[in-house]
């Protein structure tokens, strides 16, 4: 009869524990903390996820790349495209903000400002379309944590009171590594909850055991033509190896890039591919240093595999202006046509989206035609998250430090509350 009793007793209490989670849902409350390991060689490597967790822009780009409010609630463009009007929300500090487009004044180089307690204004000597994207650059002050404790191999954070945007995590702590074995044995050893690049585990099972998120970045790799050498100065000679067809006649070319995998395998694989069109190709590579400092700068290349960073705006100006030529700039195939030359020009003095998508365009059909350089590959990063963080998603970015972008929507505690009163 006992028996009886305790298995109706028991079928009772999972009947009305499972009508009672029925009416149930779990939602995020503050609390937890989330340690993370990277993999750094100075203060300077980690500063743009220090930023991006203690710091806020004007405005922020979005998971499509496009323009939202962030510190600033609105916005208007005027005298001709050169006056930007920022409306902030209430109750923030004019002096901090003050201080930090000083502090930050590369971003704004020879553009005059104004603070008052209700608005930023910039006065820009000339109309420049990408000049949104700059203010989403974080430098203010009301990120969503704070440093606790900056001490050697660690940073600690805490929410801040005034955050534009309140976290539901409790600390977050950064711990610092030489390399990727002292981080693996970090992990191995329980001392981290993730990691900001699963590149840089060496243990795969361990790898595999943390949730992996990718960031796919505005950078892409790029085989550049020297359009200067005379042996790709012709340009149906580089349609005919960009469209896989037969050369008129055999030519020797030299590809040189990164002394690293990746670029190596994308140089072989163009090698063997166009000794069948009728071109040999040897293959040299250099340090990153190397490059930096003689190679790319003085276009000692015939061909070149390297990577463009496009930033928070799709401006290829900096990129393929014939005034971006020369040790300074970023041509890097020296590539010159005056009527590409018109159309970059008027986009970037253009906020007009539709009228610059038309520009970028007619650009395009210049660039398909001239081939001064073939995209090979679109770069992303990975990092990892232990399985009690929630929370964490994919997304865009324009570093590895924008993993940290969405960081006030991850949480670790949670609870049950009714289904009919959610708040």
């Amino acid at each position: 009869m006992i028996f009886f009793l305790l298995v109706a007793s028991s079928s009772g209490y999972w009947i009305w524990r499972k009508g009672w989670l029925a009416n149930k849902v779990e939602v995020a409350v503050s609390g937890g903390i989330y340690r993370e390991g990277i993999v750094a060689s100075s203060l300077s490597d980690v500063t743009p996820a220090i930023n991006m967790l203690t710091k806020v822009g004007l405005t922020r780009l979005d998971d499509d790349g496009q323009i939202q409010p962030a510190l600033a609630e609105s916005w208007q463009i005027s005298d001709e495209d050169k006056v930007y009007t920022f409306n902030l929300k209430p109750a923030f500090d004019a002096d901090k903000i003050r201080q930090s487009i000083e502090d930050n004044h590369q971003l704004f180089p020879d553009i005059d400002f104004e603070v008052t307690d209700t608005q930023v204004i910039f006065n820009l000597s000339q109309p420049f379309s990408p000049f949104l994207a700059t203010t989403a650059e974080p430098i203010f002050p009301y990120g969503p944590f704070q440093i606790e404790e900056q001490k050697k191999g660690e940073i600690s954070f805490i929410p801040r009171p005034d955050a534009l945007a309140q976290p539901f995590l409790e600390k977050i702590i950064l711990r610092v590594y030489l390399d990727g074995f002292n981080l693996t044995q970090a992990l191995a050893d329980g001392e981290i909850d993730g990691v900001a690049n699963l590149a840089d585990v060496e243990n795969t099972n361990l790898a595999d055991s943390l949730n992996g998120w990718q960031i796919d970045l505005p950078r892409r790799i790029y085989l550049f033509f020297n359009t200067k050498n005379e042996n790709v100065a012709d340009a149906d000679t580089r349609r005919r190896l960009n469209n896989g067809d037969s050369l008129d006649n055999p030519i020797e070319l030299t590809i040189t890039t990164l002394a690293n995998p990746r670029h190596e395998e994308l140089a072989r694989t163009l090698a063997d591919k166009w000794l069948l069109l009728g071109a040999t190709v040897k293959i040299e590579t250099f340090t990153a240093t190397e490059l930096a400092n003689e190679i790319v700068p003085q276009r000692k290349y015939q061909l070149l595999i390297y990577g463009l960073d496009f930033g928070g705006d799709p401006d290829p100006y900096p990129f393929w202006h014939s005034s971006q030529i020369g040790e300074e700039g970023l041509n890097l195939s020296n590539f010159a046509n005056i009527d590409a030359d018109r159309l970059l020009e008027k986009a970037r003095q253009s906020n007009d989206v539709d009228q610059r998508v038309n520009l970028y365009a007619q650009f395009q059909d210049i660039f398909n035609r001239e081939v001064p350089a073939i995209e090979l590959d679109q770069i992303s990063v990975q990092f990892g998250t232990d399985q009690s963080i929630k929370g964490v998603k994919s997304l865009t970015g324009l570093s590895s430090a924008d993993r940290f972008k969405h960081v006030d929507e991850w949480y670790k505690e949670t609870k049950r509350i009714s289904k009919k009163d959610p708040s």
